[in-house]
């Protein structure tokens, strides 16, 4: 089977080289073509593109959204399999690729998969927690009647790191209406397709943020856009799961950060968390914001006016 490789790149110059080197180390025995989508970088990331065997197609920054971008890339390339990659995402070791995909190999209704990610050197205390406890060590197979169960983490799914079946993409595509969480919705679709998930913690990638109060807000005005688009806060277990399960990832982030970092990390520990509340609560309820406050309170302004 053919797997296509898709990037979508903005001014990453001190990271694409060390992630286009790791895919081109890969251990394969598939055909691989790989695609990146710059969107108007300035930073010198077209000139570092350009050093490798990659397919490379240019669009205005105006126009780059998370799920129209990825549907674009996906339709102009030709594989049975098709993986998205973050341009900042390097992955960890040679049999990445292969791992991520091997799933889809199998005839047990596995349509998806996505791997782990492990946090850079000098990440954050939150940063560190909240990757640990998104990307566990044990692997996973996500099916719609876990959904009692895991609740919202049913849906998890990372474009950052994933692969698709394209004859199941071609049944969900990504949803262009959201600002972020396209793919927790095109998971959420093919489960309730009947396919299931794979979560593969050996298709591990360096990929993390530190993320300082005002652009966490952001993010998470953004997420909460998203999630009352797609009726996550409405949905019965799932809703009400978002809000306690917040609640407890809070005091139980505090706790570890006064243990180990003192007050200082308990404070920036505790601020980080109010922000996401609080960013959260905004986007549930962008229907009455006017839409010059919401391109100043999302990280993607630009997504307001291709609407």
């Amino acid at each position: 089977m053919k797997t296509s490789l898709i990037i979508a790149v903005k001014n990453e110059a001190s990271t694409i080289s060390h992630c286009l080197e790791s895919v081109f180390s890969q251990e394969l025995q598939c055909e691989l073509e790989v695609l990146v989508i710059d969107s108007g970088s300035t930073d010198g990331t077209l000139d570092l593109v350009k050093k490798f065997n990659v397919k490379l197609m240019e669009i205005p920054a105006r126009e780059f959204q998370h799920a129209r971008t990825r549907n674009l890339g996906a339709s102009i390339t030709t594989g049975d399999i098709l993986v998205f990659l973050s341009a900042d995402a390097v992955p960890i070791s040679r049999s990445w690729l292969s791992n991520l995909t091997a799933p889809l190999h199998g005839n047990d209704g596995i349509a998806a998969s996505y791997g782990r990610q492990v946090p850079r050197d000098g990440a954050s205390y939150n940063t560190k927690t909240a990757l640990a406890n998104i990307y566990p060590d044990e692997p996973l197979v996500k099916r719609i009647e876990d959904l009692p169960k895991l609740g919202l983490r049913t849906y998890h799914f990372s474009n950052a790191n994933s692969a698709y079946l394209r004859s199941v993409w071609e049944q969900v595509q990504f949803a262009e209406n959201l600002i972020v969480c396209e793919d927790v919705d095109t998971a959420r679709s093919i489960l309730e397709k009947g396919f299931a998930i794979a979560y593969v913690p050996s298709a591990a990638v360096r990929h993390s943020h530190n993320y300082g109060l005002r652009r966490t807000l952001k993010r998470y005005f953004d997420i909460g856009v998203s999630y009352q688009r797609m009726g996550l806060f409405r949905a019965g277990n799932v809703g009400r799961g978002i809000a306690k399960g917040g609640l407890q990832h809070a005091v139980a982030e505090a706790k570890g950060a006064l243990r180990e970092g003192g007050i200082g990390t308990l404070f920036t520990s505790t601020a980080l968390n109010a922000a996401k509340y609080l960013g959260l609560s905004l986007g549930r309820v962008e229907n009455k914001i006017p839409k010059p406050i919401k391109k100043k309170l999302s990280l993607y302004s630009n997504f307001w006016d291709l609407e």
